[in-house]
């Protein structure tokens, strides 16, 4: 691969890297917004109010989650949350069976997260040492691709497997 194939993979993968930042601000914006919902709701379903019509929102807000439709999403999540204050507001209380419905929504990618992170510090002493991380970088791409596509266990997965590359050339590099 010539110098200036590299530079341009190099920028290519920048711009995948910022855009993946960008996407994530918004679905931590989105989990920020279910989290405070799904508080709200079980504050008052714990109370003992009707929070049905909540639940249900709350509920909705998974399909346009994992289709990355992160506006709808939150929108969804400020609907429950309002639905969730106002069943407060009502002083309507219910039976326990009818309470049972679940908060089904969980979508994590913390470790994830985590493990991209440290992988990009690694990534940062290699090249600081000249040493090629193109096909770290890839690996860290394809986790990209997973999170754009909802895949986040497969994100996960990719994103583990490229720390692990990463603390693999790592020690390899400095046994030299």
């Amino acid at each position: 691969m010539s110098p200036d194939q590299k530079k341009a993979l190099g920028r290519g993968l920048q711009a995948l890297f910022e855009q993946r930042a960008k996407i994530q601000d918004q679905f931590n914006s989105t989990l920020a917004a279910l989290k405070e919902a799904r508080e709200i709701i079980e504050m008052a379903k714990k109370d003992g109010f009707d929070v049905a019509e909540a639940q249900k929102l709350f509920n909705q807000a998974e399909q346009p989650l994992r289709e990355k439709n992160y506006i709808v999403a939150t929108e969804l999540a400020k609907k429950s949350k309002e639905s969730a204050i106002l069943a407060r507001e009502s002083l309507f209380k219910v039976n326990k069976a009818e309470q049972e419905t679940p908060l089904m929504l969980t979508i994590d990618t913390k470790r994830a997260d985590e493990a991209i992170s440290r992988t990009r510090n690694i990534i940062e002493e290699l090249k600081s040492e000249g040493i090629d991380t193109s096909h770290i970088q890839m690996l860290l791409a394809q986790a990209q691709e997973f999170f754009e596509q909802g895949e986040y266990d497969e994100m996960e997965g990719c994103a583990i497997e490229a720390e692990a590359y990463a603390e693999f050339v790592r020690k390899i590099e400095h046994s030299r």
